[in-house]
This record gives C-alpha cells, structure tokens and sequence, in this order.
C-alpha cells in the first residue's frame, strides 16, 4: 500500500455535483460559525505555487524564495501543493527539501481540498500568495488580500487587491507585511458580480436570431 507524503493531506474522493461560484461563497460562509468566523482574522497564509513551464531550471530556485519569505511570518502557513504542469518536479522537490531541512511548525501541507473548505481558508486568511489565477480573479471578488509573485499572470487585469512582486523572498516577505498591516481590501468586481448569466440569457431571448450563414475569413 502506497505511504502518504508526511504532512501532505487531502480530502475524501466522493463525488459532489457542480456549483455556480457564488454558490459555493454562500456556502462557505454560512457555514462559518459566528464567533469562529471572527477569529478567522489573519489565521493564516495560503500558498498556491505553481510551476512555470517556460521556466522549468529554475522552479525548484524561485519556490525555495517562497517558502523562506514566510518561514518566519509568525501566522500558520496552509501550502497546497503544485499542479502537474511541466516543471512540478522541481518544485515539490523544493518544498519536499525545505520541509526536512527546516522542520517548520507553522507550515502545513494540502494535496486537494472541496471549493467550499477552501473558500473557507481564503476568507479567512491574511494573504494568498504565489502565482495561482484564484489570487487574481476569485480574491478580487472575495476581497482577499493577494501577492501575486512572477509572470505566469502577466497580461491579466488586476483589482485592487494583489501586489505584484519577483521571486525574490524579501519583497515577498514585505507585500505579505504590507497586507497583514492593510487588512482586507473592499470586494472588487473587475471580474463580474455573478449575474453574467441572467445578463446574457436576456439579451439571447431579445436577440433576432437568424440561420443566415456569414463567412468572416
């Protein structure tokens, strides 16, 4: 039987139907508990990493910036470990590397997680950090504090949540401790507010449809 990773833990595999994003929010934040939600305030970091496949050399170098810029942060670090993009191997290697050199308490390791458990983590946390698209789209929406490391979300608009910065451990370390002084930003709808669908099932009824044929090439 195959070992699990020490530190490295997912959630159950059952299958759960479809749900709109807004959804899932609702969800998770009605679950939260009145009093607990409360002391959800700067619980913790989460990291989402991903490896760069353009940059595959020098993923396992630019993951170990990471990792030491919030080794001393002080605050439970949640890390979800990398996609399967080229380039992973590099990188979990480095987070495998750290995490037998360094033994370090407040880091805690995530294969997976349900959308609405990790909902959770976002609204409650201090600052998502790393290179993950959620930083940019979901946590504009959630009002989650985010720094944005690298070019894997280059050309993406940003709301007024995410500071951007290298792979270099002190800025990293500085944009954390510029948002933990911050607090949470204002939800930003740059990427929508959830009723795209209703605007464009209503302009579809309105539309004069037609089966006219249009080449534009």
């Amino acid at each position: 039987m195959a070992k699990r990773r020490r530190g490295a833990r997912s959630a159950p595999s059952r299958h759960r139907p479809h749900q709109p994003f807004e959804a899932l929010v609702a969800v998770a934040l009605d679950a939260i508990p009145e009093p607990f939600a409360a002391a959800l305030d700067e619980i913790a970091i989460v990291i989402t990493d991903e490896p760069s496949p353009e940059q595959r050399a020098e993923n396992q170098i630019e993951v170990d910036e990471t990792l030491y810029a919030v080794k001393d942060v002080g605050i439970p670090v949640l890390w979800f470990w990398p996609n399967v993009d080229a380039g992973s191997d590099g990188t979990s290697k480095g987070i495998r590397v750290f995490r037998e050199k360094e033994e370090p308490e407040n880091f805690h390791l995530f294969r997976n997680m349900f959308p609405e458990d990790f909902l959770r983590l976002l609204c409650g946390a201090s600052a998502i950090v790393g290179n993950s698209s959620v930083a940019i789209r979901e946590c504009s929406y959630l009002g989650v504090p985010a720094v944005n490391i690298g070019t894997r979300q280059m050309g993406r608009e940003r709301g007024h949540n995410v500071i951007d910065v290298a792979h270099d451990r002190e800025e990293i370390a500085d944009a954390v401790a510029t948002h933990i002084k911050r607090g949470k930003p204002k939800r930003d709808l740059l990427y929508g507010d959830g009723k795209a669908g209703a605007r464009i099932a209503d302009c579809l009824a309105q539309a004069a449809l037609t089966i006219e044929k249009r080449l534009t090439y």
